[in-house]
């Protein structure tokens, strides 16, 4: 019997549906840890590197980087 939706089923689909809960678990956790270590330091150094590769700001960026 599985115990999350109460069905009968055979030992092999128990097994079956058991690792793919495990593997949602764990993207899961590695998709929180990915955000929360992005919104501790990626926050402002994404939001430059976007400015950076933003195509309407191109020759600006271009002819500071020249410049400096």
């Amino acid at each position: 019997m599985d115990e999350e939706t109460g069905e009968m089923v055979s030992k092999n689909e128990l097994k079956k549906r058991k690792k793919l809960r495990e593997n949602e678990a764990k993207k899961k956790a590695k998709e929180e840890e990915k955000k929360q270590k992005q919104a501790q330091d990626g926050g402002s150094k994404k939001k430059a590197f976007e400015e950076e590769l933003d195509p309407s700001k191109y020759t600006e960026n271009r002819k500071n980087w020249i410049q400096a």
